[in-house]
């Protein structure tokens, strides 16, 4: 049986992807999360993926992540090719993920003009890891339709509703940041060309393993400079040295909108003001960002909650269609912004400039104009009794977008509490009847 120290850390990583309460009872997100056969991380980065309208390269990924990498070991003559035919696919996004992704979809294409061979051997990737792949990526989309997550109309994950921004390779690589999280290394900072020169960026993890290095398979074997510090692993190697395998950068907005449980520090000191989530991933900005990043993260929880069977019901889920797509496309424009900028974060202080806060209003300009606070708007506000639908009673009216976090609600006990307030209601009218002078 395992261990007490090994179940004391995988409940804490539940909770601290929000699959969990910190008194362990299970969330709307874990009550989703439970069905899906796969890691409770890669199964999250599903469910996002499919709120964030970026499902078919997510898919792809997890699905290679749950199996085996479709590169393929090669010669020593060859690795200079295949590292080159790699970072092709990988398009300069500093993400594993993301070129097996673009390998998948060119395979594809490939395959249909029956070029299949021939592609493979160009960029040095397995045909049967690559259709074993195909066959895992058709097995997690039925999961996901059987957990009520898709549309039943929908037959194909490349279906144009479930990918309008599957394009975008800034929210691709923050995706798949997610669903490293909480693997999540920082580089040192500061080296020296010469240091950089023999060896790349050293890294220090989460449990203080330090002088860490990137796998020589990894597109960021030669990512000498990385634009932010921060690197998602999902494997460790010891050999050698101590490496990370199948890595992506993140950038700070995608791991502080996507990822963790955000907090603020610093109140009562003059520019020390920041945020963070947890002790190790840290950040200072001024409050005006901290407070705009917030309700943007809010938000983000309100587009999937309205995905999750067992939160459809809550407060958040007065968001319609169009509005979550406002939400949606903020997000897309602000790591889009971030990701065009380098001088938008000072990696070697680790703050925020105030640029960055011009940045996150200018780019959800419009989702905040018309949502105050990403509480919906549009005059959706309280409805009499007998308007309400089956799904959409305003329950936890001061939670805001607290529900995919909060304990999952039964359908049953979500009317017991509407009947219960009904006749609280019948009582105090039935009291004032019988008070004289009312």
């Amino acid at each position: 049986p395992p261990t007490k120290t090994m179940i004391n850390k995988a409940l804490a990583l539940l909770i601290n992807i929000g699959a969990m309460t910190t008194t362990r009872a299970l969330t709307s997100l874990g009550d989703v999360l439970a069905v899906m056969p796969c890691d409770p991380r890669i199964a999250k980065m599903l469910v996002y993926a499919a709120a964030l309208s970026c499902l078919d390269p997510i898919l792809t990924f997890a699905a290679s992540i749950s199996y085996r990498s479709p590169f393929i070991m090669c010669l020593p003559f060859e690795r200079e090719r295949a590292q080159n035919a790699k970072l092709n696919l990988a398009q300069g996004s500093g993400s594993d993920g993301i070129a097996v992704a673009n390998g998948y979809s060119e395979w594809v294409r490939a395959s249909r003009n029956g070029k299949s061979f021939k592609f493979c051997r160009e960029n040095f990737m397995s045909r049967s890891s690559l259709g074993m792949i195909r066959s895992i990526r058709g097995q997690m989309f039925r999961f996901l339709k059987d957990a009520r997550l898709i549309p039943r109309e929908v037959t194909s994950p490349s279906d144009a509703k479930l990918n309008r921004f599957s394009k975008c390779l800034p929210l691709t690589r923050a995706l798949i940041a997610l669903g490293a999280y909480p693997n999540i290394a920082m580089g040192s900072i500061g080296v020296t060309a010469s240091s950089r020169k023999k060896g790349g960026l050293k890294y220090e993890t989460r449990d203080r393993m330090k002088n860490v290095m990137v796998h020589p398979s990894s597109v960021n074997k030669t990512h000498k400079d990385p634009k932010y510090p921060y690197m998602g692993f999902f494997e460790v190697v010891r050999s050698t040295n101590v490496f990370l395998h199948t890595t992506s950068v993140a950038s700070p907005l995608s791991l502080i909108l996507l990822t963790g449980h955000m907090e603020t520090f610093g109140e009562n000191q003059p520019g020390a003001y920041g945020l963070q989530l947890d002790p190790f991933l840290r950040w200072t900005c001024s409050k005006g960002l901290s407070s705009r990043l917030e309700t943007l993260r809010k938000a983000i929880l309100g587009c999937v909650s309205m995905m999750l069977p067992k939160a459809r019901h809550l407060k958040e889920n007065k968001l319609s269609h169009a509005q979550a797509q406002r939400i949606v496309e903020a997000v897309v424009e602000v790591l889009t912004t971030e990701s065009q900028d380098a001088d938008l974060f000072r990696a070697d202080s680790g703050r925020m400039s105030s640029r960055m806060g011009s940045s996150v209003s200018s780019a959800s300009s419009s989702f905040f104009a018309g949502n105050g606070k990403g509480r919906g708007g549009g005059g959706r506000g309280r409805r009499r009794r007998d308007e309400w639908s089956e799904w959409d009673d305003p329950v936890g009216e001061e939670e805001g977008y607290g529900g995919i976090m909060e304990p999952a609600v039964s359908k049953e006990e979500h009317y017991n509490r509407l009947r219960g307030l009904q006749k609280l209601a019948d009582a105090n009218d039935q009291k004032s009847a019988n008070t004289p002078g009312a």
